[in-house]
């Protein structure tokens, strides 16, 4: 049985916690740049473009749902 570790949660997209005075795209955008960086670090396969296509696509479910609810 393989086992898995957790090394790093993102989170607080839509300004919790953070108040910024750059716009939601351009956070976005580093944000997305950002973590393809940290989990390329790591062994991530996928190119940048088929990365932030699936990131964007998960975001935008994601915000979807909290329109919701």
């Amino acid at each position: 049985m393989a086992s898995s570790v957790i090394q790093a949660v993102s989170f607080d997209f839509g300004g919790t916690l953070v108040q910024t005075k750059k716009s939601w795209p351009e956070i976005r955008r580093e944000g997305t740049k950002a973590t393809y960086i940290f989990l390329k670090k790591r062994r991530l396969k996928q190119r940048f473009e088929d990365y932030a296509t699936v990131n964007k696509k998960v975001f935008m479910r994601y915000a979807e749902i909290g329109d919701r609810g």
